[in-house]
């Protein structure tokens, strides 16, 4: 998608797990450790603008995380703008976002959406 708001910005999975049926859980997971962080219910109708919200956040993060090396993430977390993101804005490639959904009649499957390449130029774009 060329639209900002519509543009995968990190990794986001949905990981489908056949249990118990339980609420949404969103949770972000860390690239290079595995280590995930902790998990929030959410409902089915939230789902979309809360997975744009921490995909927003984590994008804004590791920014900040460039910007200002060391300091901590406290501190980072108080500089963080609530503004959509702007095609400027780049990418995360240090977190994953994690949806996991739990259903006694679904699959045991992993999907992941992951921020894409252009391969051609669109319109009044620059190649």
């Amino acid at each position: 998608p060329r639209n900002a708001d519509l543009c995968t910005r990190c990794v986001i999975k949905v990981r489908l797990r056949r249990g118990p049926a339980q609420d949404l859980k969103l949770l972000v997971e860390d690239l290079a450790t595995g280590v995930e962080g902790a998990a929030k219910s959410i409902s089915m109708g939230d789902v979309s603008d809360e997975v744009m919200r921490e995909m927003t956040r984590q994008v804004r993060l590791e920014a900040l995380r460039r910007e200002f090396p060391g300091r901590a993430e406290v501190e980072l977390l108080e500089r963080l703008s609530s503004e959509p993101l702007m095609p400027s804005d780049g990418i995360c490639t240090e977190r994953v976002v994690v949806v996991v959904v739990t259903s006694p009649t679904g699959p045991n499957l992993d999907i992941a959406d992951c921020p894409g390449l252009v391969a051609a130029a669109a319109r009044g774009r620059p190649e």
